[in-house]
């Protein structure tokens, strides 16, 4: 009897630690700004910053040190809906009412990409696990696959026949879930774009879909006050959790998949064991309607939203273990500014070759005035500040570059560059596009206008570059180019950015004219092209990153718009060129 006894006071006195930890917990901060209505949150990976957005069209950073607003990045021109940082966390995405989603730069608060091409709000937007690409759900019934650096939509799926609610990626990115109004949970192979399965998942709207960290279980709620756990592999239903008295508005699972988290129109913040689906842990219950609820990466903290009033809630007690270090992932261009961290090794690395081809004194076309200075800066930054050799460098100059004089040197490079070498073409001079052929062209020194059969081709340069077995190949154009040369389709995944091959290219323009500066100085694109390779100051950076800085700096101190990507059909298989300082 003793023993029974000391049994239920055992019981008694867990349920009691439990009943505590649960209702009368405060939360730890408070965030509130005037006239900032929060509908969306998401943590930093370092657990640094809470970005928050809302009915105000703005997203808030927050510094999750000191409770204090540390940056407001405007753009939207209407409400906020939905976001997500990337796996760095270098940036944070956005997606509005206003059919846009956006990627911004954390560190100055810029607008880096706008991700326009549905025609209904974004409501849900998703960096992938290796940061290379993002999916939206949108009102328009349709889901979108984005290049994160580019911006550029690789593929659109419209398997719902309504509005989309939400997207998640699976932790190998190989998978897509994405829920909303037609009441289904669908799940797509990526690769493809193909739907691998689609399930009848609530008899209400459901309102978010959450793949878990291992990849087991995707979670659903929805307006039926239903959240469910789905086997991910056989499309089974696994759980059913009944704790809430109206809609179901936001999932979250835990860094270890242990937990999840669910909110609502209820103003109820709850956590859940996984395992058992009962509750482990319950916010106090708020007067409004709770938006969103999100956990920070280390696991000891939910963030719940209610109207203009952020919460942080201390739940250390659940021992959740945290998400691990954000490594290079899978064909990761996003990477982390941190680029160091790669174990890349440039001394077992080939040799790394330059063709350079500048024209300024055309015998046939308007004089340029910076074309050859340009190429020329360009050839002397990266042969006196990087791996590029004096000797392993091509030029063609003016009354060089004839297209049988193109033609040399790239023949010359053809006999020279091994599958473990690397090659960087530098082309700045006047281009032309021909719209009915959709082909842009490349201008030699003696071609007469209108004479097309005289220009060099994008289509006999692809087949030049294809022809040239490079580990990596970076083609660079300052001239007007046509958008024709990069790819669209889906990138592989790889396990470095070095490992496998790569083709891309970066120009100054789209299809549009674009200036040579003032004379005696460089172009609007050289200069920052230049800059960026000047002021660098680590011991090596991707292609992506070169790409990403001279994109946005052109377009916003110009009036051309660089385009940066992988070449089309020309061997790339989703690696990155890397530049090495000497």
């Amino acid at each position: 009897m003793k023993n029974l006894k000391a049994i239920l006071l055992s019981i008694f006195s867990i349920c009691c630690t439990l009943l505590t930890f649960s209702q009368d917990i405060k939360p730890t901060k408070t965030l509130e700004e005037s006239g900032h209505v929060v509908i969306a949150m998401a943590f930093s990976p370092d657990n640094k910053i809470l970005a928050t957005a809302g009915l105000d069209n703005n997203v808030i950073l927050w510094d999750m040190i000191s409770g204090t607003k540390m940056n407001t990045l405007k753009g939207h021109s209407n409400w906020v809906v939905s976001l997500c940082f990337s796996p760095s966390g270098n940036y944070i995405a956005s997606g509005s009412k206003d059919n846009t989603g956006k990627i911004w730069d954390v560190r100055s608060g810029s607008e880096i990409v706008s991700l326009k091409g549905h025609t209904g709000s974004v409501s849900s937007i998703t960096y992938s696990p290796d940061g290379k690409s993002l999916a939206t759900g949108s009102k328009d019934n349709s889901v979108k696959v984005w290049d994160a650096v580019s911006g550029i939509a690789i593929r659109s799926l419209g398997g719902h026949t309504k509005e989309v609610s939400s997207v998640s990626f699976s932790p190998d990115g190989f998978k897509l879930a994405s829920s909303g109004a037609d009441l289904h949970l669908k799940i797509w192979d990526v690769q493809s774009g193909n739907i691998d399965r689609t399930l009848e998942a609530h008899t209400d709207y459901v309102r978010n879909v959450s793949f878990s960290p291992d990849g087991k279980y995707i979670a659903t709620a929805g307006d039926d006050k239903m959240v469910k756990l789905w086997d991910a592999a056989s499309g089974s239903l696994v759980k059913t959790i009944k704790g809430h008295s109206k809609w179901v508005q936001s999932l979250h699972f835990s860094p270890d998949g242990k937990y999840l988290a669910s909110s609502g129109h209820d103003g109820a913040a709850t956590v859940w064991d996984v395992a058992t689906g009962t509750e482990a842990f319950a916010a106090k219950k708020q007067a409004a309607i709770v938006y969103d609820v999100e956990f920070s990466n280390d696991g000891k903290m939910l963030a719940t939203c209610d109207n203009t009033k952020i919460k942080i809630w201390d739940i250390s007690k659940l021992n959740i273990q945290p998400k691990e270090a954000p490594t290079v992932a899978k064909n990761n261009t996003e990477i982390k500014s941190t680029s160091n961290d790669l174990n890349f090794d440039p001394a077992a690395k080939g040799k790394n070759y330059l063709l350079i081809v500048g024209i300024s004194t055309y015998s046939h076309w308007p004089q340029l005035g910076n074309a050859v200075k340009d190429a020329k800066d360009v050839k002397r930054i990266l042969t006196t500040k990087y791996t590029f050799a004096a000797e392993n460098v091509v030029e063609v100059y003016d009354e060089q570059a004839t297209i049988e004089g193109i033609y040399a040197a790239f023949n010359k490079l053809k006999a020279k560059v091994t599958p473990n070498d690397n090659l960087l073409i530098y082309f700045s001079g006047h281009g032309f596009y021909n719209a009915g052929l959709d082909e842009g062209y490349w201008i030699p020194v003696d071609a007469h206008k209108g004479k097309e059969t005289e220009y060099l081709p994008n289509s006999t340069l692809l087949k030049y570059l294809k022809a040239l077995d490079s580990k990596h190949t970076f083609l660079v154009a300052d001239a007007c180019f046509s958008g024709a040369l990069f790819s669209d389709g889906h990138r592989g995944y790889v396990e470095n950015v070095e490992a496998m091959k790569s083709r891309w290219g970066l120009t100054s323009g789209r299809l549009e004219y674009v200036s040579d500066g003032n004379v005696g100085k460089n172009s609007p694109f050289a200069t920052y092209f230049i800059k960026y390779l000047d002021t660098n100051t680590k011991k090596r950076f991707t292609v992506s990153e070169l790409i990403q800085y001279v994109k946005v700096s052109v377009a916003n101190n110009s009036d051309q718009t660089p385009i940066g990507n992988p070449l089309r059909n020309v061997g790339d298989e989703g690696g990155e060129f890397v530049f090495y300082l000497k």
